[in-house]
């Protein structure tokens, strides 16, 4: 007959069976209460994963390896909230002792969740912009077809009354041009502002999926500071005023 199956104890405090943590670093199971009281706050630069996680995407370990730049030979430890700074060890004890910090994992987590969200916000965005692209080119379809009705009907009433009415045909023609050439260059307009934004979208896209991709802190900073010099896209084209002719 088999043995029944022993409970895993919790390696920090020998004494819980309700594990629910990993340490990847130090291979330790623990319980909650172990993770949030004893082992976090000795081990920062740990990462600790759900036992539930273990074996898909989440657990990629982020590359949080920078260098300060006043002291090119330390790392850097935190970041400091009061200042807005990183900091290395040096920096901490000369600078910044007694300010608020935040570590470093916390402030990957935080920068990648910022950036993730606007990237989700510009795929919102993007897909609107795909979606008006498409409504244009119907309309354009539409007004075509409507353009090619009104020119043929003017032209079959000429025919029949061409000796008495060959003034009147070229003064409709002239309107009918006059009014298609307004409603195209407005079209033209629409389906070109539609078509930058979404190249604009799809290059920004492009540009924080490579960012958050590559895991690395320093990349996210400076992506996050570029995002501050991008400008909001025009959407005025959107209530283009667009008449069908009759």
């Amino acid at each position: 007959m088999a043995s029944p199956v022993t409970p895993a104890l919790c390696h920090v405090c020998e004494k819980s069976t309700t594990i629910k943590w990993k340490c990847i670093k130090c291979n330790y199971l623990m319980c909650e209460e172990c993770k949030n009281n004893i082992h976090t706050k000795f081990h920062e630069d740990h990462t600790v994963i759900e036992l539930s996680k273990i074996g898909t995407k989440e657990i990629n370990e982020p590359n949080l390896h920078i260098l300060c730049k006043t002291h090119p030979e330390l790392r850097i430890i935190f970041f400091c909230t009061t200042c807005q700074l990183l900091v290395c060890p040096s920096c901490f004890t000369n600078n910044h002792s007694g300010h608020e910090v935040e570590s470093l994992k916390d402030l990957y987590k935080a920068k990648f969740n910022s950036l993730n969200y606007y990237r989700d916000e510009l795929k919102v965005e993007l897909s609107f912009h795909e979606s008006c692209k498409t409504g244009i080119e119907t309309k354009i379809n539409l007004e075509n077809s409507l353009y090619e009705s009104a020119k043929k009907a003017i032209l079959d009433q000429g025919e029949k009354m061409k000796e008495m009415v060959e003034n009147e045909i070229k003064i409709q023609l002239q309107k009918l041009e006059d009014r298609w050439k307004e409603i195209k260059n407005i079209q033209e307009a629409a389906r070109s502002s539609s078509i930058s934004a979404k190249q604009d979208l799809s290059t920004k896209i492009e540009s924080l999926t490579t960012s958050l991709d590559s895991g690395n802190l320093k990349k996210l900073t400076e992506t996050e500071v570029s995002i501050n010099t991008w400008t909001q896209l025009s959407k005025s084209y959107r209530d283009a005023h667009i008449n069908s002719m009759k």
